[in-house]
């Protein structure tokens, strides 16, 4: 390709075009890319996400330091049907005193663990073998005090 043919094949680009329908015409186009594109991402997402439930118990909580302070919890507990051990992660931004304690569904605890000292990231495996299977609830635990439940069954 010689340089008229490059000439002559950019010439309907031209940035000084004065023709609205041109402009309309890629302004449509865009519109239409990005809202494919993002429709796309988010779809994906939401599979993501599916997957990760199908896995275990992924999330965040708020808990109230006092009336102006609150701090983020992120907790992850896999897999979702126990049978053997679970895998457990708490974080939050600061070393904090979090727990966690496994009850039954009338509230009578039946396994804890508890960290050696407060870190911010505890990642950890507990062995659950010991517990018949039944329902159950995880209750994560704040300085001794009940701070979140998620409940889950054991086979």
């Amino acid at each position: 390709m010689n340089y008229l043919q490059f000439a002559n094949y950019f010439k309907n680009f031209s940035v000084f075009n004065t023709n609205p329908k041109y402009y309309m015409k890629k302004l449509l186009l865009s519109i239409c890319l990005l809202s494919t594109v993002g429709a796309f991402a988010q779809q994906s997402n939401k599979e993501a996400v599916a997957i990760m439930e199908q896995k275990g118990y992924f999330g965040h909580f708020g808990y109230q330091l006092d009336e102006i302070h609150n701090i983020n919890v992120n907790y992850a507990i896999t897999p979702r049907v126990p049978t053997n051990e679970i895998q457990l992660t708490l974080h939050t931004p600061e070393p904090r005193p979090l727990s966690l304690v496994i009850e039954d569904m009338n509230g009578n605890a039946k396994l804890t663990w508890k960290p050696q000292q407060a870190v911010y990231l505890h990642e950890t495996k507990v062995d659950v073998s010991a517990l018949p299977a039944g329902k159950y609830k995880y209750v994560i635990m704040w300085a001794d005090k009940n701070a979140f439940e998620i409940p889950f069954e054991k086979k």
